[in-house]
């Protein structure tokens, strides 16, 4: 018979990033049942919202589980994408096993609100993993792109990795889940 003492712990990745980028779809690509949202209707439809057909914004975290390849479990958080919510950031960063931070790679703004994203993550002087996972990012521009996300993202953390994925393709979530617990963990840089 095996005596077992307390629980065991999964380690805890965020899902970081802009508003509309993919975080809860990326949880909802991955999650089992046992997931939750807290996505809520919006009373300020702002042009970006408008843009992305997106009338709701995650007001809390959204939270999610699920298992790697080779058998872990991981505990997934979505951190809200408005810096009104900023209060969820710092209660889930410090935690974290890992960070991944979405990134918009079709808009002209993507490396700016990635700069932005980047620069309030350092100020939580949190050591961490950081993984930077680049979507919307045409076949066409991908190795460009992912060059300019990579320099822009070692900046601010000198192990990060950088990598194209979508959102929406369970494959790709579970990749970037992958990919930010194997990183070096490293603390912040001041970009």
């Amino acid at each position: 018979m095996d005596i077992i003492v307390g629980q065991k712990v999964a380690p805890q990745v965020i899902f970081a990033g802009p508003m509309g980028v993919g975080k809860t779809t990326a949880m909802r690509a991955v999650s089992g049942p046992e997931k939750v949202e807290m996505d809520v209707r919006s009373l300020e439809v702002t042009q970006m919202m408008r843009a992305l057909g997106k009338t709701t914004t995650t007001a809390g975290f959204d939270y999610g589980e699920c298992s790697l390849p080779d058998g872990r479990q991981v505990v997934l958080y979505g951190l809200p994408g408005q810096e009104r919510f900023d209060l969820m950031w710092d209660l889930l960063t410090p935690g974290s096993a890992g960070i991944v931070l979405w990134a918009f790679g079709d808009r002209a703004d993507g490396g700016m609100t990635c700069e932005m994203w980047l620069r309030a993550l350092s100020r939580r002087q949190t050591p961490t993993r950081l993984a930077v996972a680049v979507s919307r990012l045409g076949e066409a521009r991908r190795e460009e792109g992912l060059q300019g996300f990579a320099a822009l993202a070692r900046r601010f953390h000198p192990h990060a990795a950088v990598l194209a994925a979508d959102p929406r393709a369970p494959a790709d979530v579970m990749r970037t889940v992958a990919m930010v617990l194997a990183a070096p963990s490293a603390r912040f840089l001041a970009g």
